[in-house]
């Protein structure tokens, strides 16, 4: 049985192939939470709060998203 972090991974997909944005947002963002190291799902989650008309949340994670590429090794 995979991971349950890879459990949301699969559900976030799930969910965008059906077209259930919020779903989709819901499952990525259990995902971000357990792996806050991983900037570019962090990234995909504000382009959902994005598109979810969910602005606040939007920019939070990409305001996070540009701290952590700023860390990251050249």
């Amino acid at each position: 049985q995979p991971p349950a972090e890879d459990d949301a991974l699969t559900l976030a997909t799930q969910c965008l192939e059906r077209d259930d944005l919020r779903g989709a947002t819901a499952h990525l963002d259990a995902y971000v939470r357990a792996h806050p190291d991983q900037p570019l799902y962090r990234l995909q989650l504000a382009e959902l709060y994005a598109r979810g008309d969910r602005p606040a949340n939007a920019l939070f994670h990409y305001e996070e998203f540009t701290k952590a590429a700023q860390d990251a090794p050249a």
